[in-house]
């Protein structure tokens, strides 16, 4: 078989896959469907009882987030010193790459947490956004202060995790609180960790892509069988749409710097 037909052949597989893709994406959209429109009053009201009792315990929800995010943010930070402590201590090359690993864990996983309880405090506090009598003024401005709380406490670990990181390492560079720190990091490191960082972009990215649209189309199907969600899925298609243009304007300005 010539390589141009073996070319067609791929190429009618990618149509065949992409068609097949489509078909089983319709049939997952059916049965879902189907389902929500048996359970259509029962998962309705489930959810306005959800949104309700979170909104009744956002106040307390906001402040075991809180502690939680706290306690998470010391553990991490207390964890990642003593580590470094240890490098700079240690002369072994293999006991050395075992703390770093270690310490690229915690650090990881510190800022990957008070992330997380940011955005989950985001959340909460959205269920508890109303305004209809004196008390609900209140309970939001309790609600605010508490949100507050919990993004100084994350941001200030994320501050002090960076200078951390900067002291076991001197070549690191960037100030978390400059818009160019990104920039000034990616620029300290060396090459596998820029690779792993590139790596790390693009499938976050590819998979953002799915998840993005699979979020949109989950809200459309919430805002046709609820009443809910159209504002969701517009919000996330335009989330969608504005990664891939970012996505294309950063690839195309990088190529031209390369050049």
């Amino acid at each position: 078989m010539s390589k141009k037909n073996t070319d067609n052949k791929k190429k009618m597989n990618s149509y065949i896959k992409f068609l097949l893709w489509m078909a089983l994406g319709g049939a997952i959209g059916g049965i879902l469907a189907v389902g929500m429109l048996t359970v259509d009053d029962g998962l309705g009201s489930l959810l306005d009882r959800t949104a309700e009792w979170i909104h009744a315990h956002t106040i307390v929800l906001l402040a075991v987030l809180a502690a939680v995010g706290l306690i998470m943010c010391i553990i991490c930070y207390k964890k990642g010193e003593t580590i470094r402590k240890c490098l700079g201590n240690c002369a072994d090359d293999e006991r050395q790459e075992q703390l770093d690993g270690n310490y690229n864990f915690w650090s990881t996983s510190g800022t990957v947490a008070s992330t997380v309880v940011i955005h989950l405090a985001l959340g909460t506090f959205a269920f508890g956004f109303r305004m209809e009598n004196d008390e609900d003024a209140v309970h939001l401005l309790v609600s605010a202060v508490l949100l507050i709380g919990i993004t100084v406490i994350c941001s200030f670990y994320q501050i002090a995790v960076i200078k951390q990181m900067r002291k076991k390492d001197p070549m690191k560079r960037g100030d978390i609180a400059d818009l160019s720190f990104c920039r000034d990091w990616l620029e300290s490191c060396d090459e596998a960790e820029r690779y792993m960082t590139y790596e790390a972009g693009f499938k976050t990215f590819s998979e953002m892509k799915i998840i993005l649209m699979v979020a949109a189309v989950a809200a459309m199907m919430g805002e046709l069988f609820l009443g809910r969600g159209l504002m969701a899925a517009v919000l996330l298609i335009l989330c969608n749409m504005m990664t891939a243009i970012l996505y294309t304007i950063h690839s195309v300005g990088i190529k031209k710097r390369t050049v």
